[in-house]
């Protein structure tokens, strides 16, 4: 069964790259888009349940759309991963940081079996 992560998009470059990349994993991530634009994201990203959130670090909508801590308090144990395109690591919100630099590190910080098989 795929791991489901969120992207939040506020129609970034750098968040439509990493939906195109981990399209080809789709047999290990279940990946859904909330867009940022639309009525209450928060309890879009609820609704999916996810173990992983992909955001745009450097996006401003990401933080007025779906603060931290609501977001925490709605899903204590998921995941948020903050990416910065112009930095080689990310964080992981809650956790350690991570050097990002191919989409096998990525997979890892969703779900570490995710990567076992990435060439």
């Amino acid at each position: 069964m795929p791991t489901r992560a969120v992207i939040l998009s506020n129609r970034t470059l750098l968040l439509e790259g990493v939906l195109t990349r981990l399209h080809q994993f789709q047999d290990r991530v279940e990946l859904h888009l909330v867009d940022l634009q639309q009525p209450n994201p928060l309890a879009q990203i609820t609704t999916v349940q996810p173990a992983a959130i992909i955001m745009d670090d450097k996006d401003p909508v990401v933080a007025q759309a779906v603060p931290l801590d609501r977001l925490f308090q709605a899903l204590p144990t998921v995941k948020v991963i903050r990416l910065d395109a112009h930095c080689p690591q990310t964080q992981v919100i809650r956790s350690e940081e991570f050097w990002v630099t191919e989409v096998r590190d990525l997979l890892e910080l969703i779900e570490p079996a995710c990567s076992e098989d990435v060439g």
